[in-house]
């Protein structure tokens, strides 16, 4: 999402205002005031990353704890209906290394979608002397070149970036034995640097020791 732009050409002006009550040097003050102001912002939203939700650490991505991955497309499935669990690789990636993953449908990316929309036409926010709303919403189709009113029902055409692996057991057995030797990689990593540590204290002890006997 982009910051939003003033597109309305309004040139702020200072007038002089006074308080009420007894005049002081702080009875007279100044207002910028812009009059009605109009911003406008483009935001995108890759409706193919938006399907698909990452449930492994093979690449360090991991959406959600590990704890709480059951949980999730429980909720999912209760919310959307069908929820595809398994085994997924990049569309057009080389690397054959698996992630396990889950898919929501179609009609549920339109959906959240939808509501992301509806929540964004209720923005209103007040100041003590100024107040912002949103206007319009408008989402340029890809398919024919023009910018179409969310006030309109719109379809959304979906393209998943992932692709299901057919097989389930031998993407499991590739993904596990990546995952395996990523762990016993880091677990050799964090041994060295314990030894590492442990030679540096006794180094440090060794030297204290001969200071002390001198």
């Amino acid at each position: 999402m982009l910051d939003a732009l003033e597109v309305s050409g309004q040139i702020s002006t200072f007038n002089v205002h006074s308080n009420s009550g007894a005049r002081s040097d702080n009875s007279l003050y100044y207002v910028e005031e812009m009059g009605e102001t109009r911003f406008e912002n483009d935001m995108y939203i890759d409706l193919s990353e938006l399907k698909h939700i990452v449930l492994s650490d093979t690449y360090g991505r991991n959406s959600v704890f590990s704890d709480g991955e059951e949980s999730l497309v429980a909720k999912l499935r209760e919310k959307y209906g069908v929820v595809t669990t398994g085994f997924f690789r990049m569309d057009g990636e080389t690397v054959e290394v698996p992630e396990y993953g889950a898919e929501i449908s179609d009609e549920a990316v339109v959906s959240i979608v939808r509501d992301l929309i509806d929540h964004i036409k209720q923005l209103h926010i007040n100041r003590s002397n100024a107040y912002l709303e949103c206007d319009t919403i408008e989402v340029f189709a890809f398919e024919n070149g023009a910018w179409i009113p969310m006030d309109e029902k719109s379809s959304f055409t979906i393209k998943s970036s992932y692709v299901l692996i057919e097989d389930q057991d031998g993407a499991k057995t590739l993904h596990d034995d990546v995952c395996d030797k990523a762990n016993q990689g880091q677990a050799a990593r964090k041994e060295a640097k314990k030894e590492e540590a442990a030679k540096k204290a006794a180094k440090k002890a060794a030297k204290k020791a001969a200071k002390d006997d001198t």
